[in-house]
C-alpha cells in the first residue's frame, strides 16, 4: 500500500472508531436535555420557547414542591440519549388534559392551606354549601355554626393545559447535530 492508502485507512478507521463509542456524545446529549429542561422550568416554558400557562394557585408554575423538576433523569444506551421522568403527574402536565373523578360525582379541589393534602373525609363538622354555579365543603370554626372555614371546592372535571417541559427545539437539534459531527470527525 502507498503511503497516502495508508493514511486514508488509518482516517477512516478512526472515525469508524468514534461512530462505534457513542457513550460520551450521548451522555453530553442527555445533560444538555436536563440542563435545558432546567431552564423550562425557570423561565416558565416549553422547548419550543411557548409561555406556560400561569397556575391557578399563584406561585411558579410546576414548581408547587420542587418534585416535578427534581425527578428528571437522564438515559443512555446504545444509540439513544434521553430524558424522563417517573412522576406519575408528569403526563398529564405535558399534554394537558381533563381529570375525572375515579369514584363518586365530584373532584374535591383544595381552596385552603388544611384541605391541601388531605381528604374531604380528614375533617370533622363539614357541611356542602350550594354558591352560584359552585359547591363547596366547609366546616363550622364556632359552636353555633355562624363562621364557617371554606376547604374545598367540588367539580365534576378539572382541565389541565399542555405546559411541556420536555422536547427538544430546532436548536438544540442543530447543537446536536453539530456535536456530532465534532464527535465523528474529531
Amino acid at each position: 500500500m502507498s503511503k497516502p492508502l495508508d493514511n486514508l485507512v488509518y482516517y477512516i478507521n478512526e472515525k469508524i472508531e468514534n461512530i462505534n463509542n457513542l457513550d460520551p456524545l450521548l451522555k453530553t446529549i442527555a445533560m444538555d436535555m436536563k440542563k435545558e429542561t432546567s431552564l423550562n422550568f425557570k423561565n416558565q416554558r416549553g422547548p419550543d420557547g411557548q409561555t406556560w400557562k400561569k397556575s391557578r394557585r399563584g406561585g411558579q408554575t410546576l414548581a408547587k414542591t420542587g418534585i416535578l423538576k427534581a425527578s428528571i433523569t437522564t438515559y443512555t444506551h446504545g444509540n439513544i440519549a434521553a430524558i424522563g421522568t417517573n412522576v406519575p403527574y408528569a403526563r398529564i402536565h405535558q399534554y394537558g388534559g381533563v381529570i375525572k373523578p375515579k369514584r363518586g360525582k365530584y373532584l374535591a379541589i383544595p381552596i385552603s392551606k388544611k384541605a391541601e393534602g388531605n381528604s374531604p373525609r380528614d375533617f370533622d363538622d363539614t357541611i356542602c354549601i350550594k354558591a352560584k354555579n359552585a359547591l363547596y365543603i366547609a366546616r363550622k370554626t364556632d359552636k353555633k355554626g355562624k363562621n364557617l372555614e371554606f376547604l374545598y371546592k367540588l367539580q365534576k372535571e378539572v382541565t389541565i393545559p399542555e405546559r411541556k417541559f420536555l422536547g427538544i427545539n430546532e436548536k438544540m437539534k442543530n447543537r446536536y447535530a453539530d456535536l456530532t459531527k465534532k464527535h465523528i470527525f474529531k
